[in-house]
C-alpha cells in the first residue's frame, strides 16, 4: 500500500513538472489595429460577404466563385503581408460614373502566418564563460525583447526552472545565487501565431571568494623570521578566483603572484591586508568580508628588519 501511494505522487508531481514546463494554449484569430488595418492569421478560412449597408446585423450575402468554387469558401491567403480583394474600376459615389483614368477599388487584408521572434538580453553584470557554461555577477537583470513582421507581438512569456510560465512585462531581476539557472521564453502575435520556446541556461554567482593566509617558516605570535613567508591562498565556488590582491600599511594593492618574503616589512609594526576577485567580479575586499574572512594580519619586526 506505502508502494502505490509513493508511486502515485511521483506521478502527480512528474505530471506537475512537465505540464508546468508546457507553453500555454493561444487561440488563432484576427486583429484590427488602431490604424483600422485589419490582420488575419493565415491558418484561418476566409470568407467574403456583401450587403447593401454598412449597418451591423444589415442583410448580407455569401460571395461564390463561379471559376474556382474549390477554392473558396473557405478561401486561404497564400502569402504573408499585404493582400487586398479589388474592383477594376473606381465609380464617383455621387454621380455613379467611372473616374478616368481607370484605377482599382482595393480592400486591404494583412495575412500573418509567421510567429514573433524573441531574444533574451542578459544586463547589468559582469559575465564569464568556462567551457560553455555561462556565469553573471551582481546586479543581472534579463530583458525579452520580441519582433514580429506583420501583426506584431501581443505578449512574451517566460519560465525559471520549469515553473510555469506567465506573463513578461517588465526585467526580470535575478536575486538567487545558483549554478544552471534555465530561462524558458516566448511570445504570441495579435492573430495567435506562437514562437517555439527558445531555452538558454547560466549561473548566478554573488559570493566573494574566501581567501585565507598561512606562515611557512618561523614565527612567534605576530614577529616572523627574517625567512619566513605569507602565502595566500584563495578558493571560489563557482565562477573561480580571478585575481588575489595584497596591501602593505594601507598601500596601493598589488597583485599577488607568489608568496611575500618577510623582508618587504622592515621596522616596526605593519598591517597586511588582502583580498580576492573572482571571474565574475565579486571580491572580499570590503571591511565585513575583510573580518568575516580574516583578511588582515598584524606583523611586528625591529628597526632592522624581521626577527
Amino acid at each position: 500500500m506505502k508502494k502505490q501511494i509513493i508511486v502515485i505522487c511521483i506521478a502527480i508531481i512528474y505530471s506537475f513538472a512537465l505540464h508546468a514546463q508546457e507553453q500555454l494554449s493561444h487561440q488563432k484569430k484576427t486583429f484590427v489595429d488602431k490604424n483600422g488595418k485589419l490582420y488575419w492569421n493565415k491558418a484561418l478560412p476566409v470568407f467574403f460577404r456583401v450587403s447593401t449597408s454598412k449597418n451591423e446585423g444589415a442583410q448580407s450575402y455569401l460571395l461564390k466563385s463561379e471559376s474556382s468554387p474549390q477554392y473558396s469558401n473557405p478561401m486561404y491567403f497564400d502569402i504573408d503581408g499585404y493582400n487586398t480583394l479589388r474592383s477594376p474600376s473606381r465609380v464617383d459615389t455621387v454621380t455613379k460614373k467611372v473616374v478616368l483614368p481607370k484605377q482599382d477599388v482595393r480592400f486591404e487584408m494583412y495575412a500573418d502566418g509567421l510567429p514573433p521572434k524573441s531574444t533574451a538580453l542578459f544586463k547589468g553584470a559582469p559575465r564569464y564563460t568556462q567551457k560553455s557554461k555561462v556565469y553573471y555577477g551582481k546586479g543581472l537583470y534579463i530583458e525579452i525583447k520580441s519582433k514580429d513582421a506583420t501583426s506584431g507581438t501581443e505578449k512574451t512569456y517566460y519560465s525559471i526552472d520549469g515553473e510555469a510560465y506567465k506573463e513578461y512585462k517588465s526585467n526580470i531581476e535575478i536575486n538567487t545565487e545558483k549554478e544552471d539557472i534555465s530561462l524558458s521564453y516566448y511570445s504570441v502575435d495579435n492573430v495567435g501565431n506562437v514562437e517555439k520556446a527558445k531555452k538558454v541556461s547560466f549561473s548566478y554567482d554573488a559570493t566573494p571568494p574566501f581567501t585565507k593566509r598561512s606562515i611557512q617558516g618561523k614565527f612567534f605570535g605576530k614577529v616572523l623570521s627574517g625567512s619566513a613567508k605569507i602565502v595566500l591562498t584563495s578558493t571560489d565556488a563557482m565562477s573561480g578566483v580571478y585575481r588575489t590582491f595584497y596591501s602593505i600599511d594601507g598601500k596601493k594593492p598589488k597583485l599577488y603572484t607568489k608568496p611575500l618574503s618577510a623582508t618587504l616589512f622592515r621596522g616596526g609594526s605593519h598591517k597586511l591586508a588582502f583580498f580576492s576577485i573572482d571571474n565574475v567580479e565579486n571580491n572580499n575586499s570590503d571591511d565585513e568580508n575583510r573580518q568575516n574572512n580574516e583578511n588582515f594580519l598584524d606583523i611586528i619586526t625591529d628597526e632592522t628588519g624581521p626577527l
